[in-house]
């Protein structure tokens, strides 16, 4: 019996509440589907997410305290609130701009990765920044290495 659980396969990695597995049977044939379908419903998802997030009170509340330096200062806070692994980094990279770097995000999956990057031109909108945007955005699952990352910029 040793023998058996010694040879047993490691759980895949948890998403929230889900494993990877159950994360595709979520969307059938989403993740044969081409890129460009996928960033389409990944876009989708984080609209809803977020404007069902940021409404009512959470909404007026966000717009009067939030700004990219309180992102700079807390989003670690909010990060492990909303995952049980990984780590978030901001930086400044000029006035209007801050790089977010993912790591060590043991549940990782690219479909969930694109969908929290999706989410950060949502909250900086909320923040009543002029045009925010996300550029280069890099999945470690598309790219290599063991960080995900995205430059969030916006308008002066």
């Amino acid at each position: 019996k040793q023998d058996e659980r010694d040879a047993a396969p490691a759980p895949a990695p948890r998403i929230g509440p889900w494993d990877r597995d159950e994360i595709e049977g979520l969307f059938p044939g989403l993740f044969d589907a081409g890129d460009e379908t996928r960033r389409r419903l990944a876009r989708g998802t984080a609209h809803a997410v977020m404007n069902e997030t940021l409404r009512g009170a959470h909404r007026a509340l966000f717009r009067t305290i939030a700004s990219p330096e309180l992102m700079l200062r807390n989003l670690k806070g909010f990060w492990r609130q909303q995952y049980d692994t990984g780590h978030v980094d901001i930086e400044d990279i000029g006035a209007t701009a801050q790089r977010h770097v993912y790591r060590d995000w043991h549940g990782h999956h690219s479909f969930v990765c694109e969908v929290t990057f999706a989410c950060i031109p949502h909250m900086y909108r909320a923040m009543r920044l002029k045009a925010p945007r996300l550029e280069d955005y890099r999945c470690r699952d598309h790219h290599g290495g063991d960080t995900c990352s995205a430059v969030i910029r916006w308008d002066p």
